[in-house]
């Protein structure tokens, strides 16, 4: 791979954005990560990929770090998660390889697996709903905070765990493992991070404001980024000077961020999360765009 003057200056641009992303709202940002290199830089998928996941990893080690002793990440609670994510991003991965058979829809002359089509669409679907819902919360209660009771509170599965850090409530022990298992099928079905669904799970779902949800959402990312990085290192889809390009934005994109993140009111992290739903809209209609028109 050749790096040039636009390809050194657009991955360090690039990592700077993702590490602001990261810092406020704990997401990886690899929905738009991976498409960026392959189709704005040119960047082989493999690589992508590969060097994508480690840039990740290392933005959020440095945004953990940089939360250290502010009490915004739940380790307990994305212990417990983590766990679900592991499992459904294999599980995923499985079922979309065994479904690889599924006879394909033909739309305008293109012959579209079906089962991705599908996602793709229910995917759509799920975050616009996420994005009105966060919109009209905040609209509807401008400058409060979100409401701290999750529907989780109202799972009655044994076994439970205790939690300080939600006003000393009880929760469902499996229903957290079934909340990280979604979020990481969604991971291996699609190949679009579920991380983008991570913040919206642990505000209203979990109960956790919007500081502690992307503290907590940046941990399982963290978590989720060292189990994938090591397979796609091994297989030699990591580009050392890629990464070291897009670390160098990324350090101080995700610094930046971590500090804008803590700042900012509740409300308007989820008002701003909103244009992160959007740009990932926007990654999933270009998908569906690809498969139907090119």
């Amino acid at each position: 791979m050749d790096f040039n003057a636009f390809i050194i200056t657009g991955s360090i641009l690039l990592g700077l954005i993702i590490g602001i992303l990261t810092g406020i709202f704990g997401v990886g940002g690899g929905f738009i990560l991976t498409p960026a290199l392959m189709i704005l830089l040119g960047v082989p998928g493999g690589a992508a990929v590969g060097t994508g996941i480690a840039t990740i990893l290392a933005n959020s080690t440095i945004g953990l770090i940089k939360r250290k002793g502010s009490g915004s990440v739940d380790v307990k609670v994305a212990g417990l998660m983590s766990g679900g994510c592991i499992a459904g991003a294999l599980i995923g991965s499985a079922i979309l390889e065994n479904l690889k058979g599924v006879a394909p829809v033909t739309i305008n002359g293109h012959h579209i697996p079906a089962v991705q089509l599908f996602l793709l669409l229910m995917f759509m679907a799920l975050l616009i709903f996420i994005g009105v819902n966060f919109l009209v919360s905040y609209f509807q209660n401008p400058g409060r905070e979100a409401v701290q009771r999750g529907l989780l509170d109202k799972v009655r599965i044994p076994p439970y765990a205790h939690f300080e850090t939600l006003d000393n409530r009880i929760l469902s022990v499996p229903g957290l493992l079934v909340l990280g298992l979604a979020a990481g099928l969604m991971t291996g079905l699609l190949g679009i991070g579920g991380g983008v669904v991570l913040l919206p799970m642990l505000i209203y779902l979990v109960g956790q404001d919007g500081k502690e949800a992307a503290g907590t959402s940046l941990l399982l990312v963290w978590i989720a980024s060292i189990v994938s990085v090591v397979p796609k290192t091994l297989c030699g889809d990591v580009s050392l000077v890629l990464f070291v390009l897009l670390f160098a934005g990324g350090f101080f994109g995700t610094v930046l961020g971590t500090k804008i993140g803590l700042a900012l009111r509740e409300d308007k992290i989820r008002f701003y999360f909103v244009f992160v739903i959007a740009a990932a809209i926007a990654m999933v209609g270009f998908k569906l765009y690809s498969l139907i028109w090119q």
